[in-house]
């Protein structure tokens, strides 16, 4: 009997499914570094992204299910250079998840990753508009960016979870270089518009208009985050008549669309609205889809545009 009782144990221990190995619970501020990661993690993590991708980032509505999202967190993937400075901390907060917070493993700032443009060389104020003291925030419309947030993501997956880190680096190199490849093909589209004028609604597209070749002229907004005012628009309006070269004006989803299309029909010039982050259109349903969707839009514009 005891033999019998024995055999039965053991045979019900090898029917008994093994539970699934843990996945890396990563939670992100923003769509784009929630898609970066699931290419670098791929089974081995689960995603969700606080921010969506037709919201501005600066501005998320800090619900109380995001804190409890925080606090079952391995990882935390934030854009940094006090993008979310406005609705993340109170998150931490409720949070409380010693995990995550800065200075931790599980907290990755992936601005410390990437190669910044527009960082301010002296001293700022409120009254030179919505400016970041680190650099511009919105590094990952520049593919390159997207490369490096990448690979820090891959190092930190692996720091967290060593028994996967050879799976994470697989993943990591064939992601990176569907970027690059991808990249390339682009740069090459856009190659014949090199030297154009971009006019951005708002300073965001500067990493684009700089990997693209292009050149920024000007910008709707009268300062970062501030309104245009009819004295900086008539400004815009002169700055437009004494330049010349092929131009389009472009904004994204989730800023206002009138002034812009004013300035564009006034001096009829192609107006887009690009999508900057995943999920910012339905088209752009991935970051790789968002770089396509933008540099097709872009060149659709541009051809229509003036010499």
């Amino acid at each position: 009997m005891k033999k019998l009782i024995t055999i039965g144990l053991a045979l019900g221990l090898w029917l008994t499914p093994r539970p699934a190995q843990a996945k890396v619970n990563i939670v992100c501020t923003i769509t784009d570094l929630c898609d970066i990661a699931a290419n670098v993690g791929g089974n081995l993590v689960s995603t969700r992204a606080l921010g969506r991708g037709y919201q501005d980032p600066h501005f998320v509505d800090p619900k109380p299910s995001f804190a409890l999202s925080l606090r079952r967190a391995d990882l935390l993937l934030l854009v940094g250079l006090d993008l979310e400075v406005g609705w993340l901390p109170r998150l931490l907060t409720g949070a409380r998840n010693s995990k995550i917070l800065k200075g931790a493993s599980g907290h990755l700032d992936c601005s410390t990753l990437a190669k910044l443009q527009e960082v301010p060389q002296s001293k700022i104020s409120r009254s030179m508009g919505d400016l970041h003291p680190g650099g511009n925030p919105h590094y990952w419309m520049d593919p390159r960016n997207g490369v490096r947030v990448a690979f820090g993501t891959y190092k930190r997956l692996a720091k967290l979870d060593p028994s996967n880190r050879a799976t994470y680096k697989k993943n990591y190199k064939r992601y990176a270089l569907q970027i690059i490849r991808l990249s390339r093909r682009l740069r090459k589209k856009l190659n014949p518009y090199r030297g154009s004028w971009v006019i951005p609604y708002h300073q965001s597209m500067i990493y684009f208009i700089r990997w693209a070749g292009f050149r920024r002229l000007g910008t709707v907004e009268r300062l970062p985050g501030v309104k245009p005012s009819a004295a900086h628009l008539a400004s815009l309006h002169r700055l437009i008549s004494n330049t010349s070269g092929r131009k389009i004006i472009v904004s994204e989803t989730y800023y206002p669309s009138t002034a812009a299309m004013r300035v564009a029909s006034r001096f009829k010039l192609p107006y887009i609205r690009v999508a900057h982050m995943t999920g910012g259109l339905p088209a752009a349903s991935s970051y790789l889809k968002v770089l396509e969707h933008n540099t097709a839009w872009v060149l659709t514009a541009f051809a229509k545009a003036k010499p």
